[in-house]
């Protein structure tokens, strides 16, 4: 069903108000319109600042290898403050270098950013209570690259500001700007804030092998967005969710055969854990796994896979209550900004073969504020509803190539020509989509065709 929203100024005196509706159509056939709910009130707008609780990521560490790290980051308005811990070993060289999480970019417009220069925040070495480091974080790129240096401005390399050795602990504290985001924000109004909370429980269905093979639970004790079927858990809007699961099996266990439990988002395994079998013989055990924090798409699904390297049997509940399939949105969840931007732009940077009838793929990323476009695939994955304004440019066609808007698999039309020659040419088209559309540009074109560089965008604009 679509939703309409939209603003209207009354006047001083008006009591009563006409809602119209006009189709375009001159079509005689007879029209079915089903209404759910009108509702005209005040509009209120509400403004604050965003704040996320701590989300883990794995650092991307150059010339210090870490036998371990705990790298945290999370929003403070227009900012992002990340935490580093690394916890090093005997294998050092050159100059060390980290990370923040993927996908953003530093805004060098909000300080005074020089590759190398500024300072954005501390970090600390330790060896040991009477051992302790200090030094300043400094931006290498935008990308966000980060380096130390001493007070009297030498990087931290292998041998500054101590021989690192393997024990030796690093942290550093940063905080920059990032590209897109505001401080003080009008919160979108249409932002679902639906309770979104799901739980499965029974002695499941399924296959219990050396491969890992989905769990099917037979009962659904709770399902506020009526998403699981089948075995499998669809996202019904796009925001961070937390998983666990359980599943007890019974079997012809040997001493050491394990029990796997994985969670799978969209198609791949992001959290796993084993259950060992202390003894031979027939009974049931339990595997458990959870995840915190795992960002899906509208549209995109959470399963649970099961392993065992066991004989004979299958899934048990000798334990009540052993087996169970959880998922809830995560409670640092919150509202939309509105006016933070929403925006994908991405190019290929080598020729490209356009085929007609295969989506356009660009393969390279400039900039994507939500991670929402899939560069094997062409497919944009909406992640607010809204009206947006898509632009394909830089196809060197071979042919004339018209090129197609489809929305979740469906043709929506022609939207654009390229003519054939050697010229750079682009095409645009504004359209309103809702949360977790599926957005590809498919050309039309009566022979292949080559792209040498070619771009797409899309950005919200309303």
């Amino acid at each position: 069903a679509d939703k309409f929203i939209a603003n209207f100024q009354t006047s001083a005196t008006g009591t009563s108000y006409r809602l119209l509706f006009y189709i375009s159509s001159t079509s005689s056939a007879a029209y079915s319109l089903k209404v759910d709910n009108i509702a005209v009130k005040p509009c209120n707008y509400v403004y604050g600042t965003p704040i996320t609780d701590w989300r883990s990521f794995t650092s991307t560490i150059t010339n210090f290898t870490v036998s371990s790290q705990q790298s945290l980051w999370r929003r403070v308005g227009d900012s992002m403050q990340i935490r580093f811990f690394f916890n090093l070993n005997s294998a050092v060289s050159s100059t060390l270098r980290f990370n923040m999480p993927s996908g953003y970019s530093i805004d060098a417009v909000k300080m005074d950013y020089t590759a190398n220069d500024g300072n954005v925040g501390y970090a600390t070495a330790n060896r040991t209570a009477s051992n302790n480091y200090i030094g300043h974080v400094q931006p290498g790129n935008t990308s966000g690259g980060f380096r130390i240096i001493t007070n009297g401005g030498n990087e931290w390399t292998s041998a500054v500001p101590i021989t690192w050795q393997s024990g030796d602990r690093i942290s550093a504290f940063v905080e920059v700007p990032i590209v897109g985001w505001t401080s003080s924000t009008q919160m979108s109004n249409s932002y679902d804030s639906r309770k979104i909370k799901f739980r499965a429980s029974g002695q499941p269905s399924g296959t219990l092998t050396t491969g890992f093979n989905l769990v099917t639970y037979p009962t659904v004790n709770g399902d506020t967005t009526a998403s699981y079927s089948s075995g499998t858990w669809t996202a019904p809007t796009s925001d961070w969710y937390d998983v666990s699961a359980s599943i007890e099996a019974n079997q012809n266990w040997t001493a050491g055969n394990n029990l796997g439990i994985q969670i799978w988002a969209n198609g791949v395994s992001v959290a796993m854990n084993y259950a060992q079998a202390p003894r031979t013989t027939n009974y049931g055990f339990q595997s458990k796994v959870s995840a915190n924090s795992i960002y899906l798409l509208a549209g995109q699904t959470i399963q649970i896979r099961a392993y065992s390297d066991g004989s004979g049997g299958g899934y048990s509940e000798q334990v009540p209550g052993a087996n169970y399939f959880t998922v809830s949105r995560s409670s640092d969840s919150q509202v939309l900004s509105a006016t933070a931007k929403i925006v994908a732009t991405y190019k290929t940077l080598s020729s490209t073969t356009i085929t007609s009838g295969t989506a356009l793929r660009c393969t390279s990323k400039v900039e994507d504020s939500h991670n929402a476009y899939n560069t094997t695939t062409g497919a944009y994955v909406v992640p607010e509803e809204g009206t947006y304004v898509l632009t394909v440019s830089g196809i060197n066609a071979g042919a004339t190539t018209d090129v197609k808007l489809f929305v979740n698999g469906v043709d929506q039309g022609v939207f654009g020509s390229l003519s054939n020659g050697t010229g750079r040419q682009s095409i645009t088209v504004q359209y309103p989509l809702l949360s977790g559309d599926s957005v590809t540009l498919v050309p039309q074109a009566s022979s292949s065709a080559s792209d040498t560089v070619g771009w797409f965008t899309i950005i919200k604009v309303k």
